[in-house]
């Protein structure tokens, strides 16, 4: 992602010179390294705020942050900086500087003798209080702090953890320091975690040999970085209140998922308040048990931490604290008040898990986490796909939806730029396996780039990519899908002769309107869809859809009905909107397909327009035979990368259509309880069975053979999800929005 400055952002900053203001801004997207920034944050304000930090690291010798050069460039940047803006507010400014100005309220932390003491917020009738003084430069290298640069630094890793580390960084350097801003990084929480390591040894190791040394040789940084932001982040009023309420880990097999989840445990026994319950759950008790094996084997394997617990049958204690820790096969008991909730496999769940949704509500405590952990399987849409998009949607830089209190590891190479027969993905995504068994990734890798049926087992086994394979054959692998993305920018849809499409719903559903047209070969594809307003809230809540996103870009429409409260489709607003699609778009539209259920009045009000006049009305019947070369050519084109389509809602319904193939039939149907609708698909496949027709038959061989395709240049669509705001736009009928795409 290639970073621009926006030159608004440095209005009211006064640069000495063109070439200060370049090297600023060429420093700027070093630290971020092409990743973006969040947009809610003004950018002058990060940029102010970055290179103070890298002041005080200068300060503290850490070489590595900036040379004498840039020391010098930077410190002048700060001092018109500190001219233009009011910095009674800024607690870095004072840190960096070691000056205590300011913040003797509601602040009860300060700065002295180039010492950092932990900010601790707390009541102005209160007592001030701070925690224990840390060495600033003890802090930056540590392993936590080093992975976050790390990974932000090298653009071979994974997109979505150097995401999560940037602003891990952001929060570390900059936010933790601002009034606004409820949490801190306790750096005594840290050093227990560094304890604790010391005293476990490895129970497993491909070099039995180790077996028995201490896992603080061995650890991953990865692992310390997840354990540090899973308890070291605490409210400045509340200690025992952690940030993070949720955890996503998403990483491939053997890497150790299962032992990081039960150190999890372990430090929850000793650290959290008394009496907390601690919960392990999954889809089979078998699953669940992994944990508490790996959990017992640790224990087995370090002697100087039995003391800590007592292991019984159904449950293990932390002595100390009298906590306990159980494994579930279902539903939590009646009573039971989860403080640490696991929830393991959780991609091989249905999106409407009703053991992890469980746990969550029944959290108590004020200290509370729920964690989800999973490899991908070829199930898609699943109850893991949904927590990974959520947790997608918070990091992405250009989302609006931030969720403050979510924390994500996500290790998949279903993004840009990460081809899966490339080593750099298997590196990308196993950052523990690929360090001690990489031959085995790329002797799997091989097998799958020989074999097509090798590609289901190993791209969720090894690279973490879902694939819509559930319940039957997917019509094509999801990624193959998103590598059709196309914003349509380039083509001038003026003059062609397009085929229209629809897919009526019942009166409370959501209907769909496709325009295709043929373009030397390809298929380009508009869709938009139609949903009642007074059911927007209820169907986003269920769906885990942003209907309000896609209302905005003029991709969906919400439907008026005083008559029923917008409780049900407002058939007229469909129609008005058909017949305006020639005016905006000035197409030609040659032939109408749709399905015959419920449509008869529609079809007679159309062909009375003369828009309509010589359009061709098809009906497409759901049966076998009706839908067949629709369904075979909608397979076609997505794997020869023939689709062009603007509207990526429909990559959540793909999951949700699975095909079947009887007597040289193609047959596509609904995945039974499938939480996404499909009324984007089949509108789609009733409109190319005409185009089948029309453009396909006798052209059999013109274009490439089938072949799964790799993902790169597909596109992230993370779900923009954010249902604060429920203003429903107001309605017209010239739909003018909707083609400004």
């Amino acid at each position: 992602m290639e970073y621009k400055v926006n030159e608004k952002t440095f209005e009211g900053i006064t640069f000495p010179s063109e070439t200060e203001r370049t090297a600023f801004q060429i420093k700027y997207k070093e630290l971020t390294d092409e990743i973006g920034h969040v947009m809610d944050k003004h950018m002058s304000d990060f940029l102010f705020t970055s290179y103070v930090y890298m002041l005080k690291a200068m300060n503290n010798g850490d070489n590595r942050i900036a040379n004498e050069q840039e020391y010098v460039s930077i410190q002048s940047f700060c001092n018109d900086y500190m001219n233009t803006y009011d910095l009674k507010d800024n607690m870095l400014y004072d840190t960096a500087f070691g000056l205590n100005k300011y913040h003797k309220e509601p602040w009860d932390g300060y700065v002295s003798f180039g010492r950092m003491k932990h900010i601790v917020k707390s009541e102005r009738t209160l007592k001030p209080r701070v925690t224990s003084s840390i060495d600033y430069n003890d802090l930056l290298n540590s392993t936590p702090v080093k992975f976050a640069y790390d990974m932000v630094a090298d653009k071979s890793q994974c997109y979505w953890i150097r995401l999560q580390a940037k602003q891990f960084i952001e929060d570390f350097t900059v936010n933790q320091f601002k009034d606004d801003f409820p949490y801190y990084f306790n750096a005594d929480v840290l050093r227990v975690i560094e304890v604790f390591l010391r005293q476990i040894n490895l129970a497993t190791a491909k070099d039995v040999k180790l077996i028995g040394d201490s896992i603080a040789n061995h650890v991953a940084s990865f692992q310390y970085f997840m354990l540090a932001n899973v308890f070291a982040w605490r409210r400045k009023n509340d200690f025992a209140q952690n940030r993070f309420e949720k955890f996503v880990l998403f990483i491939p097999r053997k890497n150790a998922k299962s032992w990081l989840v039960a150190v999890v445990k372990m430090l929850g026994l000793i650290l959290l308040p008394n009496n907390s319950e601690l919960f392990s759950a999954s889809n089979t008790r078998e699953q669940a048990m992994n944990i508490r094996k790996e959990f017992e084997n640790i224990v087995d394997a370090s002697p100087t931490i039995k003391r800590y617990f007592k292991i019984n049958r159904d449950v293990i204690m932390g002595l100390h604290s009298n906590s306990t820790f159980k494994v579930l096969s279902g539903k939590p008991k009646d009573g039971s008040l989860p403080s640490i909730a696991a929830i393991d496999e959780n991609g091989d769940a249905e999106p409407n898990n009703q053991i992890g949704s469980s746990l969550e509500k029944g959290m108590s405590g004020a200290f509370q986490l729920t964690f989800y952990v999973s490899t991908a399987y070829a199930k898609y849409p699943s109850s893991m796909s949904m927590e990974v998009d959520t947790a997608k949607s918070s990091l992405d830089p250009d989302s609006k939806y931030n969720d403050e209190r979510l924390f994500a590891m996500l290790y998949t190479a279903q993004e840009p730029n990460i081809p899966w027969t490339s080593h750099g993905a298997l590196k990308a995504t196993n950052p523990l396996m690929w360090e001690i068994n990489r031959d085995t990734l790329i002797g799997e890798q091989n097998k799958a780039m020989e074999r097509e049926d090798k590609q289901i087992e190993f791209k969720p086994k090894r690279l973490n990519i879902f694939l819509a394979t559930n319940a039957g054959t997917s019509l094509a692998p999801i990624e193959n899908l998103k590598a059709c993305y196309d914003s349509e920018k380039e083509l001038d849809w003026t003059g062609r002769d397009c085929v229209l499409s629809y897919d009526l719903s019942k009166t409370s559903d959501n209907t769909c309107v496709s325009l295709i047209t043929n373009h030397e070969g390809d298929y380009h594809v508009k869709q938009w869809v139609f949903l009642p307003s007074g059911r927007l809230k209820e169907k986003s809540d269920k769906e885990k859809i942003d209907y309000q996103a896609w209302i905005k870009r003029g991709q969906a429409i919400a439907t008026e009905d005083q008559n029923f409260n917008s409780q049900i489709i407002n058939y007229k607003t469909i129609e008005n909107f058909i017949v305006s699609i020639p005016k905006h778009l000035e197409v030609n539209i040659t032939h109408v397909s749709y399905d015959p259920y419920n449509a008869d009045n529609l079809v007679q009000n159309l062909q009375e327009y003369e828009e309509f006049y010589t359009a061709q009305f098809e009906p497409i019947t759901q049966s076998h035979t009706g839908r067949h070369t629709g369904v075979k050519l909608l397979r076609e084109i997505v794997l020869q990368k023939r689709l062009k389509y603007n509207n990526t809602m429909i990559e959540y319904e793909w999951g949700a259509v699975q095909m079947r193939e009887t007597d040289n039939l193609y047959i596509a149907e609904k995945v039974k309880g499938a939480l996404h609708k499909t009324d984007m698909i089949f509108a789609l496949i009733t409109g190319l069975v005409t185009c089948s027709e029309l453009y396909e038959v006798n052209k059999r061989g013109a274009f490439a053979p089938l072949v799964v395709i790799d993902s790169e240049n597909s596109m992230d669509t993370s779900l923009d999800f954010n249902i604060d705001d429920w203003e429903v736009p107001e309605l017209t009928d010239d739909f003018e929005k909707c083609f400004k795409l």
